[in-house]
């Protein structure tokens, strides 16, 4: 099931017709008139990496509020999965926070993947300090190496994903690291999990595809 808004337009229409066709509940997927559908276009380079250039300000998924959630779907669901990308603007980032708090009351495991994504934020301060807020929340946390190394000041990702463990009392952490793969810590076990070799083309969605 999908929590979120969108605009009542042609893409936030196209977007919940996808989601249904694929299966997935959007009962929770607002769609606003008064609001357009955030947009987001994609540079390639040659190694498949990209930047983003983005329409966001005033878009429907940053004026989800608060009053608008199912909590009952929230606390029936096994996972609630966040992104940080909720938490740059009002009202969506009090909403997130309610979700995310109302899941840790009725036992569901809170899945957290982490974005910096510089042109959405006020400010690298700002990611860092609405993340820290979120992360005492989380049971299960993907990161980027990068994101990591701000979060911590670590460049050392397996220092940087013990620290944060640690700090947050994390049951696992994802560090993503490209072509050489990922570094997976848990309770348990701690590993480098190295990447399939393959000629990358486009890498748009690779770390939703990989924490999914």
């Amino acid at each position: 099931a999908f929590i979120g808004k969108v605009g009542d337009d042609i893409h936030g229409r196209f977007l919940r017709s996808v989601l249904i066709n694929e299966g997935v509940s959007a009962q929770s997927l607002m769609l606003d008139s008064d609001s357009p559908t955030t947009l987001a276009f994609v540079e390639l380079k040659k190694n498949g990496e990209r930047d983003f250039a983005f329409v966001r300000k005033g878009c429907g998924d940053t004026r989800l509020r608060a009053e608008e959630l199912d909590f009952g779907l929230i606390s029936s669901s096994k996972i609630l999965h966040v992104g940080t990308l909720s938490l740059t603007d009002e009202p969506a980032r009090t909403a997130t926070f309610k979700a995310a708090k109302a899941a840790r009351e009725a036992g569901v495991s809170i899945s957290c993947d982490v974005n910096w994504r510089e042109p959405l934020w006020e400010s690298r301060e700002q990611f860092i300090n609405m993340t820290e807020k979120l992360l005492p929340l989380a049971d299960l946390l993907k990161v980027s190496e990068s994101e990591a190394e701000i979060l911590t000041g670590k460049a050392d990702y397996t220092e940087a994903a013990k620290l944060l463990k640690l700090k947050y009392n994390l049951k696992a952490i994802a560090v993503t690291l490209g072509a050489r793969g990922a570094y997976f810590i848990s309770d348990s076990a701690a590993a480098l999990v190295p990447a399939y070799p393959t000629q990358a083309i486009d890498s748009t969605g690779a770390g939703d595809c990989f924490w999914a």
